[in-house]
């Protein structure tokens, strides 16, 4: 993945030698290589920097031009990824997020680096609302409707007969046809990735974006982070319902229905077709199988299989945490009856 060029730009360009020096860092290889790009290690090119925390983001590593990591993947790192130069430090992901600091421009605000020629494209048969504030190369395609006090950030694509509800926040992000978002919806906006250090938590500066599918339809109160590196993705023909949190760099697939209050941590895939119940808390990094269902006031911690039925906290399926809910209610009542026997009313 590269930095999507409608919402980032390179502020400047910077070597891995002054890199090297502001994150004191050791340094392997050429320290004249310069950084054009940021990626994933398994999507990066010879202009991209990536960083490695643990041996396992090496499997199916492509190339790389500069790579942060530790002083003992180093070796391993400028192996398999022939990177021009390898960076050394305790913290790669801390250090990384400094590097995108130092490097990235942000021009997503409504009013950032806009040029002449960065003018709105919005289609004459949409509709604005006068309170709505667009963002500079913003495009709003035909018949779409943009409710009151809407902030549409500079980038922003809305495709054809898509619905804004009044106070939506939409940020780095892009939507299919057919969309509608009721009031107070906010897309793109960045996930919560931080890293613990000795004086505070660091926010992770997040440069991926937020794809809406055809048909999407977000209800009210409901917000959608951007990715991290890479994109948070839904796919056509989601339902999400009220007060529904889906955090950076999920993927939730065609025909899913999410209802109220569900939480979905990050990184998490839901394939086609799968429904959650209200208040439903998803744990990071699962696989929820094509056609599962959730039920309400679930807690799911680990992968779920396609067409599984999960309830309960920690979920489990739902046939067998039924039987066990009567067996436990049988050995319940059995002890009590017990109990009257043993102290029978004088």
């Amino acid at each position: 993945m590269a930095i999507d060029p409608r919402f980032y730009r390179l502020a400047r360009r910077v070597s891995a030698g002054e890199l090297a020096g502001v994150l004191e860092a050791g340094l392997r290889g050429r320290a004249e290589a310069v950084i054009a790009d940021f990626s994933q290690p398994q999507h990066s090119d010879e202009t991209m920097l990536t960083y490695v925390g643990d041996a396992a983001q090496l499997d199916g590593a492509g190339p790389a031009g500069i790579v942060i990591t530790t002083a003992e993947l180093a070796e391993l790192a400028e192996q398999m990824t022939a990177a021009a130069a390898v960076l050394s430090v305790d913290n790669p992901r801390l250090a990384f997020a400094r590097a995108v600091g130092l490097c990235l421009a942000d021009d997503a605000l409504p009013d950032s680096h806009a040029l002449p020629g960065d003018a709105p494209q919005i289609d004459q048969s949409a509709v604005i609302a006068p309170s709505a504030v667009i963002g500079a190369r913003a495009v709003i395609g035909a018949r779409s409707v943009v409710g009151a006090n809407c902030v549409i950030g500079g980038g922003v694509q809305i495709g054809d007969e898509c619905s804004i509800g009044d106070n939506c926040t939409l940020s780095h992000c892009e939507l299919d046809d057919g969309c509608s978002l009721q009031a107070g919806v906010v897309l793109g906006a960045p996930g919560f990735g931080f890293e613990i250090t000795g004086h505070a938590p660091v926010m992770i500066p997040h440069i991926g974006i937020l794809r809406l599918g055809r048909n999407v339809c977000v209800g009210a109160n409901s917000a959608i982070d951007r990715g991290s590196l890479g994109d948070t993705v839904i796919g056509d023909f989601v339902m999400i319902d009220n007060l529904v949190h889906i955090a950076h760099n999920c993927e939730i697939g065609d025909h899913c229905v999410i209802a109220g209050q569900v939480g979905i941590a990050g990184s998490t895939v839901l394939e086609a077709g799968v429904m959650i119940g209200g208040q439903a808390g998803i744990g990071d990094h699962l696989t929820i199988g094509k056609g599962a269902v959730i039920l309400a006031r679930s807690g799911v911690t680990k992968d779920v299989p396609a067409g599984a039925k999960m309830v309960g906290f920690p979920a489990s399926e739902a046939g067998q945490y039924w039987r066990d809910q009567a067996a436990m209610r049988q050995v319940l009542r059995q002890r009590k009856a017990a109990g009257k026997k043993s102290h029978p009313k004088v």
